[in-house]
């Protein structure tokens, strides 16, 4: 079986889940991992699991992602009709923040991106930075 796993990393740079990631299914006896690298500044990758055994399942690939601080979405590569993905933009799909990415298309990119920061760091609440930005 081939199975498909989109690795969503963490935010904290300082952590190198991926890596962790990869290299526990890689020493999996009969297991054949292919990464694929994302593209821009996407903070996933996606690998390919051939795993022709069938030793792994969903449930092992969810608690070593836990284990290793990364996100998993597994599919068992069969063809599958979606008809909707919900997803938080910032720090899922791109690494930005939304707000600032409009901001700086209407000139005023640093103001927003400083209210941002003070958000994050905890100095003002959500609805407090959402008014103000």
């Amino acid at each position: 079986m081939i199975w498909q796993i989109v690795v969503i990393e963490s935010a904290d740079q300082s952590i190198d889940g991926f890596g962790a990631f990869s290299a526990a299914i890689a020493e999996t006896p009969s297991v054949n991992v292919t990464i694929t690298p994302s593209h821009s500044n996407q903070p996933a990758t996606l690998l390919r699991v051939g795993d022709p055994s069938k030793m792994l399942d969903r449930a092992q690939f969810k608690r070593l992602a836990d284990s290793c601080r990364v996100d998993v979405y597994v599919s068992d590569m069969q063809p599958a009709k979606r008809k909707l993905l919900v997803a938080d933009m910032e720090a899922t799909i791109i690494r930005d923040e939304m707000l600032d990415v409009i901001a700086d298309k209407r000139g005023v990119g640093e103001d927003i991106k400083t209210i941002t920061k003070r958000a994050m760091s905890g100095e003002l609440d959500f609805a407090q930075s959402l008014t103000q930005r």
